[in-house]
């Protein structure tokens, strides 16, 4: 099997299992928001930081476990899942969200374990897909262990604009109100994506989408982030189709063409896009265990 093959097939079976997996992924279980809207704001019971032996960023998740926190992560990636909005974080960095002002140090890598209380743990195991709870717990945790002072400033970064391709209009088709959804991959908006491999071909079916979900999307397949600039504010129902894997692109330039967009009247131009800077006013390394 052609290593493009193998790697873009892992790839694609990465994305089934969800693609909040390259950004921040929802917990395995459903929310049940009249549980875990009781709390705003929860803190650890315990937690350690260590610095990572030589093995570091060989694992990691961004995931609550039914207890707490278990990972290996750089100090950047926390502060991102602890504060950039859902579904702007890239473990690449290369997101709508940045941290900015950084010493080099919290690109150290760090294993962490944390426990909630027990009086927290039900809300914990219920808190809703934006993971709410576990990046209120990362908050406090960085501001008690490492005194990070930062402050959130709107910015403008290089990335790719998902834009009507002509004056046509997209090819889009509008989802009927109410209609029940398949079983597929939860989507920020309230959608659902189906994926299935077709020959040397990956497939995606969007139900009930937005444009905003479509970039989010796309945004796990470019070399940069991308930002929904269509001014399509409705739900859709579509299907992309990649390119055959054979001429997939795995980094670098080319990357944005994986998943063409002409069937729906749609493309991707270089340009600037909004994003957010997470400005660092203080940070200290982490107090001991």
């Amino acid at each position: 099997m052609p290593r493009t093959f193998r790697t873009t097939l892992a790839f694609f079976l990465y994305l089934l299992a969800g693609p909040a997996l390259l950004t921040i992924p929802a917990p395995a279980q459903a929310a049940k928001p009249t549980d875990a809207g009781k709390k705003k704001d929860v803190k650890f019971e315990v937690a350690s930081i260590r610095l990572a032996g030589p093995n570091a960023g060989q694992w990691q998740t961004f995931s609550p476990t039914p207890d707490g926190f278990t990972s290996q992560l750089s100090v950047a990636q926390m502060i991102m899942l602890a504060y950039a909005p859902y579904g702007t974080f890239q473990m690449n960095g290369l997101g709508l969200t940045r941290v900015s002002l950084e010493p080099r140090w919290i690109y150290d890598w760090y294993v962490i374990n944390a426990r909630v209380s027990d009086a927290d743990r039900e809300a914990w195991r219920n808190q809703g897909k934006q993971q709410e709870l576990l990046k209120a717990a990362l908050r406090n945790l960085l501001k008690e262990r490492f005194k990070l002072v930062l402050h959130e400033e709107p910015t403008a970064m290089d990335g790719f604009q998902l834009v009507v391709a002509n004056k046509k209009g997209p090819t889009l088709k509008a989802s009927i109100p109410g209609a029940v959804l398949p079983t597929g991959v939860g989507e920020l908006s309230g959608g659902v994506m189906v994926g299935k491999v077709e020959g040397n071909h990956h497939s995606w079916s969007f139900y009930a989408s937005t444009m905003e979900d479509l970039a989010r999307f796309l945004m796990n397949s470019t070399n940069g982030p991308v930002g929904d600039m269509t001014g399509l504010p409705a739900h859709y129902d579509f299907t992309l189709r990649s390119v055959d894997l054979r001429d997939y692109s795995t980094h670098g330039e080319g990357m944005e063409d994986n998943w063409p967009l002409d069937s729906l009247g749609l493309t991707l131009k270089r340009g600037k896009v909004p994003g957010l800077a997470l400005v660092i006013d203080h940070i200290e390394k982490p107090t001991p265990n």
